[in-house]
């Protein structure tokens, strides 16, 4: 048996805010107002900040979105109604104010959930031929709606769903916390899993439409926060040999503890939405990690032989500290929180990367590169075209036309023709409704007034808990209840005239996706793979060469900028592919987050060696031994072979065919640094450790070659079920 598809009740409680909220705001300016003219745009705007800007998130957060719509409306009407007696005013202010409304959603998602809310009560000023003595009632009836829906929205079941992806990342700190306490035969099923709940995170944050990784501090730390945890899950546990013989049993002991309770806050932290002030102390962590540092100087130092595990788990807890140390911060700025100041080159790199600021986030998506920019563009065209033919049309509801293209453009010509059937059919279905009821009822104005409350919550409740069809026609019924109470004229003139609208609408809709990019966000997202990781390895190459001092710092930051650029890229075509219809065919979501998981790691793999080139104090040419040689090479050697390995990779996602075999692990690295570590004739005690763990970052990459290979296999499959389909 079918039922509405509603768990959390959000549907449902957003349903009755409208349906006491609408009937209210209507009958204020139509009744005791008594101006049709307020009475359109109060009715609109109410289901603009009611059913298209529903925000989520916190309070602190939803509050300053609501004001920021209503401040948009507030400019945007007087605009419109300026422009709606001219056509090519209204063609030119249509193509311009939707091109910069729907791009700047790519800001963050509190944004881009605004933008249809604005391009509404903005359609409908424009589309409906008014002077400037239109401009007051019309604000009026703006100002009206805000006040109503905004104040139901806080007050009226004002709790909302903690967001998937913060209540994922709360649930992996809670569990890789357990997975440090944890020792004997229960680490194994707790390290397992801490892995599947970071597994989860990552599934949750690829699946959000809108992306929640942008350019603001809470926004962007979180996307930052996911990569911390993703990093610190393969340096929560040392390899079995090194656990056997466990050479720094104290600073394991202390940096676990210390790890944990980071952990702890942060999800403490992130499960209330910040409303816990969970304690995160990043200074114990600090400690920790330093302590370290000085016992591997000091056994160094003392003439005793530095051993291989000695030198493998102080790395690991040392990239465990800073992980986690990571995390710490980013939590408490996602929560809203003072956080401490990045460290050294994290500092000075943060300054310039493409994730730091609006400016640089608009900059980074302005080319037909970006799936973001292309969608942009054709929207504002299609509406554009749309807000043409219904000014040299004439037609009686010409702003029917651009909502009727808003409603079902996609990011494909594929996907705007199936909107296209279910939006026909679902106005058709409302008509006929709509007309039957409206037959039955004729001229009684009051039995409409009582029906507009139960149209008014289908109008919230069907795109929600039903379908696309059912919004639809729930949006025609309550059309021809509107206007019937505005100017009682029948439902057969009103629902001729919405069907010719719509239908209008629609044609010019799948003209712009047939003309413009018939082939969608899809088409995009692999060689946007493939410049992620090619980016994300030259950035790891560059960082091998300035921690061997022969880089430049300039071109790390150039590099670092560059890897974040084709990343941003990447992660907004896929959110733009989630909303087409075949992408749950053609992009699995589990293998697309791990490949692209992949990439990231490569980041902060290159991340960590910049910082790392700060501590090592190179010698002077002169005084470089054989070993010390050696060593080097033998670093350049194995970042060549991880390099080429990660391309090769990146090549298949390119061509859909199948992933390169897993590199099997080389020892040649660890013997040379070792060598170097315990040769009496080198002077540069730094050195060796610095290199000795570069390797280990490299050798972790290596460990996550099968993972990728397997991720990349099934990605070539789903690729080759789609097309085959």
């Amino acid at each position: 048996m079918w039922r509405p598809h509603d768990p959390a009740k959000l549907a449902l409680r957003g349903g009755l805010r409208t349906a006491l909220v609408l009937p209210i705001v209507f009958a204020i300016t139509k009744l005791w107002w008594g101006e049709p003219r307020a009475s359109v745009i109060a009715a609109f705007g109410t289901i603009a900040l009611l059913v298209f800007a529903d925000f989520g998130g916190p309070m602190r957060a939803r509050i300053p979105a609501y004001l920021g719509t209503a401040a948009a409306g507030f400019a945007l009407i007087p605009l419109a109604t300026v422009c709606s007696r001219s056509t090519v005013a209204a063609t030119l202010v249509m193509a311009v104010v939707a091109f910069l409304v729907l791009y700047a959603g790519i800001v963050d998602g509190y944004v881009a959930t605004a933008g249809p809310a604005a391009l509404l009560v903005f359609t409908v000023s424009l589309m409906i031929p008014a002077g400037s003595d239109a401009i007051g009632p019309r604000l009026g009836g703006w100002a009206l709606a805000c006040v109503f829906a905004i104040t139901a929205q806080l007050t009226l079941w004002p709790s909302r769903p903690q967001a998937p992806v913060r209540g994922a990342a709360a649930r992996a700190c809670r569990a890789m916390a357990t997975c440090l306490r944890t020792t004997g035969d229960a680490h194994t099923e707790a390290r397992a899993s801490a892995r599947e709940a970071v597994t989860a995170m990552e599934r949750a944050f690829a699946a959000t439409p809108y992306r929640p990784s942008g350019p603001s501090g809470p926004t962007a730390a979180l996307a930052q926060l996911i990569d911390d945890l993703d990093g610190a899950l393969p340096f929560s546990h040392a390899t079995p040999e090194d656990a056997a013989a466990n050479p720094w049993p104290e600073h394991h002991a202390a940096i676990n503890a210390a790890a944990a309770a980071v952990l702890d806050g942060a999800a403490e932290r992130l499960a209330s939405d910040g409303e816990v002030a969970a304690p995160i102390d990043l200074y114990a962590l600090d400690e920790a990690s330093e302590a370290v540092g000085r016992s591997v100087s000091l056994l160094r130092a003392s003439g005793e032989v530095v051993g291989r595990p000695a030198l493998r788990e102080a790395f690991r807890l040392t990239a465990l500290a800073d992980a986690i140390w990571n995390l710490g911060r980013h939590a408490l700025i996602v929560t809203g929180a003072d956080a401490p100041d990045q460290r050294d080159y994290e500092e000075e790199a943060a300054q310039m990367g493409a994730l730091t600021g609006r400016r640089a986030e608009l900059q980074t998506h302005a080319s037909m590169e970006s799936v973001w920019f292309r969608n942009a563009v054709r929207g504002a065209l299609a509406l554009a075209g749309a807000a043409f033919v219904g000014q040299v049309t004439d037609a009686t509801n010409a702003y029917w036309i651009v909502l009727g293209t808003l409603s079902v453009l996609r990011s494909h010509a594929l996907g705007t023709g199936t909107s296209i059937r279910d939006a026909l059919l679902g106005t058709l279905a409302g008509l006929l409704v709509g007309g039957a009821v409206i037959w039955v009822i004729g001229d009684h104005t009051t039995l409409l007034w009582f029906l507009l409350p139960f149209v008014a919550f289908f109008v919230a409740y069907a795109p929600k808990a039903i379908s696309f069809l059912a919004a639809q026609a729930s949006f025609s019924l309550l059309l021809l209840t509107l206007l019937n109470i505005i100017h009682p004229v029948g439902w057969s003139t009103i629902g001729t005239v919405r069907l010719e609208d719509v239908a209008a609408g629609f044609g010019v809709s799948l003209l712009a996706g047939v003309l413009l990019w018939p082939r969608g966000a899809a088409a995009v997202v692999r060689a946007a793979l493939r410049a992620d990781y090619d980016a994300s390895v030259a950035y790891l190459a560059g960082a091998v060469e300035l921690l061997q001092h022969r880089g430049t710092l300039e071109r790390g930051r150039a590099l670092h900028r560059e890897a974040l650029e084709a990343h941003d890229i990447l992660d907004t075509a896929f959110r733009q592919v989630l909303g087409e219809r075949r992408a749950p065919t053609e992009l699995g979501l589990d293998a697309f987050g791990t490949l692209v998981a992949g990439a990231a790691r490569i980041r902060r793999t290159a991340h960590a060696l910049t910082r790392a080139h700060e501590l090592w104090r190179d010698e002077s040419p002169g005084d470089v031994c054989t070993t010390a040689l050696a060593a080097r090479a033998a670093l350049d050697a194995e970042t060549t072979a991880v390099s080429a390995w990660h391309r090769e990779l990146a090549g298949a996602f390119e061509r859909a065919a199948g992933a390169p075999d897993a590199q099997a692990q080389d020892a040649g690295l660890e013997r040379q640094v070792l060598s170097w570590a315990r040769d009496p004739a080198a002077v540069d005690a730094d050195g060796a450790r610095v290199v000795a763990w570069a390797g280990q970052h490299l050798e972790v990459l290596r460990r996550n070659e099968p993972r990728l290979a397997e991720a990349a296999e099934r990605w070539a499959e789903r690729g080759a079920t789609a097309h085959a389909s």
